[in-house]
């Protein structure tokens, strides 16, 4: 795969946190960043950020800590 800005082969890239603004929720995210002209690749929500939420929200849910 190569990056599409600067064209380096990219074997690995940097994942940066941020946070995602839908109307007037906040998600937090994960941007996909190119090593070499850090330029970014992608943006999502971060599904493991999501899921850890979640399962905090069940257990407090639930009477747990």
């Amino acid at each position: 795969m190569e990056c599409p800005k600067c064209e380096a082969t990219l074997s690995t890239v940097h994942a940066k946190s941020i946070i995602v603004r839908a109307r007037r929720d906040d998600w937090r995210g994960i941007a996909y960043v190119c090593p070499s002209c850090r330029s970014i690749l992608s943006v999502q929500i971060d599904p493991l950020a999501t899921q850890n939420d979640l399962v905090a929200k069940i257990v407090k849910s639930l009477g747990g800590k």
